[in-house]
């Protein structure tokens, strides 16, 4: 089933929903869904009539967590927001069903495989600026991010690449989400997921990048305009909308 398609017929406003049960396992290829299962917000809950009671099972909650507990720590694949992969374990555990079991262990195997990753970084914003890193050696412009090590949380990669790439100690102000990149290996497709936050610098000292010897890159200090402008990948594009937005209201 293509999730996407059948969204986009919906014409559902941005924000205004998170697709969750097996959802996730469909779009990156893990299993088949026969369904779509949505948490949505209440304004958009009669935009589902019965025609189409078949295909969506939207709710304003899923396990008592509503959209707006749900959204921060959304998985987006090719721009739509699904339950992050750590989330679908959490509530298929708690389940503990025999396809629950079946799906955990899919997803063990899809975790375990080569193709995967699973990477974290963030978005300093500072006096109206957004740091970015520039590569010498290649024609890319990004958040600094890297691999999630053993034993490591996603929150603690995120503070420690920081630290490494671009030599800043940072705090961490929320999250922002994750997303899924897909990069084409010959025949194969490797799969990198990414969790952005939203960051701030936590002292005034000045940076002391301890770069590996193939990160060939500079900081960089941009406006938002030039940063939408220059950043070479959409997700990258995607969370700084939304780091900007959350910016301006905090």
């Amino acid at each position: 089933m293509n999730i996407k398609q059948q969204l986009e017929k919906q014409n559902l406003p941005k924000g205004s929903y998170i697709v969750t049960g097996s959802g996730t396992l469909s779009a990156l290829g893990i299993r088949e869904s026969a369904d779509i299962d949505l948490v949505v917000s209440s304004s958009v809950l009669p935009l589902f009539s019965s025609e189409t009671s078949g295909l969506f099972e939207p709710n304003t909650d899923w396990f008592g967590k509503t959209l707006d507990d749900l959204l921060p720590n959304a998985c987006y694949i090719d721009g739509i927001p699904y339950l992050s992969l750590k989330g679908v374990v959490e509530y298929k555990a708690r389940l503990a069903r025999e396809k629950d079991k079946n799906d955990l262990a899919l997803i063990n195997k899809f975790r375990q495989s080569s193709h995967y990753q699973h990477s974290a970084g963030g978005i300093i914003i500072n006096d109206g600026n957004v740091l970015v890193i520039n590569w010498t050696t290649k024609p890319y412009v990004c958040f600094p991010k890297g691999n999630i090590e053993q034993n490591e949380t996603s929150e603690q990669a995120a503070i420690r690449e920081l630290r490494e790439e671009t030599g800043y100690d940072v705090r961490i102000r929320r999250k922002l989400g994750s997303w899924m990149q897909f990069i084409k290996e010959g025949e194969k497709t490797r799969c990198k997921e990414v969790d952005y936050y939203l960051l701030a610098l936590a002292n005034n000292n000045a940076p002391q990048p301890h770069r590996e010897e193939r990160e060939k890159f500079v900081n960089k200090w941009l406006t938002p305009e030039e940063a939408m402008a220059t950043l070479s990948f959409q997700d990258s594009k995607d969370a700084l909308a939304m780091a900007l937005a959350l910016n301006a209201t905090e």
